[in-house]
């Protein structure tokens, strides 16, 4: 008879325990997909708004070759340096490391039609934009700000509200003020990373949620795949590390037919 302390018996523990969330992931998202409505891509000019590279193409890269498709322009603004993904590598210097995740967004982007003229990286501190100093967050501010002036975008998309990760959470609230600070009419749209990847911390209840709303990207599916699996350094370990920066099986919740956004409300 194993004890409660045998490791085989941990393992069981810990697999029933992971079936579990899984299941509990699936029965969520299922539920959100169903109260969400259908929303029609159009080739409205849109601003992506990411905080580490890789979060555009895995919450946007569906709507992203749609609306290149279509002729719409398209911008992506990534506001992080991504340097925290492996802070603490011995063998992965940290220039070395900003230059590789920028390397891999250009190729992901180009991949669903966005030239590199058009991603504009405002190498920001990782795991930092909730913290800037005053005068860098108001420097952020105005880039974000003379972006939305000088491109005119209709739609905006960014990290949701509550994505219970502070740079996900600081980046909404820096393009939410950018956009009043601009003063024109934009659609501001919110994509979960996070809370998708653990929907149990979704507030189905909570402001915005509500205006759910889905695309099919069907068309696009390959396509986003593609530039998914173009983040190597994000969903396979570099060594000598033995796991990736990603949790196991995280990308392949973006994976999907479909992309799901909150319709913000407008500002009062």
């Amino acid at each position: 008879m194993f004890t409660a302390q045998h490791p085989l018996r941990q393992r069981l523990h810990a697999f029933k325990q992971q079936r579990q969330r899984q299941f509990r992931a699936f029965r969520l998202i299922r539920q959100l997909y169903r109260q969400s409505q259908l929303k029609q891509v159009t080739a409205a000019p849109a601003l992506i708004v990411a905080p580490h590279p890789d979060d555009e193409t895995l919450g946007c890269g569906g709507l992203i070759a749609l609306k290149c498709q279509q002729g719409a322009g398209v911008k992506v603004v990534i506001l992080t340096d991504g340097r925290a993904s492996h802070a603490n590598h011995p063998h992965l210097p940290t220039e070395q490391l900003i230059a590789m995740r920028q390397k891999e967004a250009a190729q992901a982007l180009a991949i669903l039609g966005v030239p590199p003229e058009d991603l504009h990286f405002l190498n920001q501190p990782d795991q930092g934009v909730a913290t800037l100093p005053s005068e860098q967050h108001q420097a952020v501010l105005v880039q974000l700000v003379n972006l939305l002036q000088t491109f005119r975008p209709q739609e905006v998309y960014v990290t949701y509200r509550r994505d219970v990760h502070p740079d996900h959470e600081a980046t909404y609230r820096l393009i939410r003020a950018a956009i009043t600070q601009a003063q024109q009419p934009i659609d501001l749209y919110e994509y979960p990373i996070y809370t998708l990847w653990r929907p149990w911390l979704l507030d189905l209840k909570a402001e915005g949620i509500g205006t759910c709303q889905r695309i099919s990207i069907r068309s696009v599916l390959r396509q986003k795949q593609q530039a998914i699996r173009v983040y190597r350094s994000q969903y396979q370990p570099i060594p000598p590390d033995q796991k990736a920066a990603l949790p196991t099986g995280f990308i392949y919740r973006f994976m999907r037919p479909y992309e799901l956004f909150f319709k913000a409300e407008p500002e009062s």
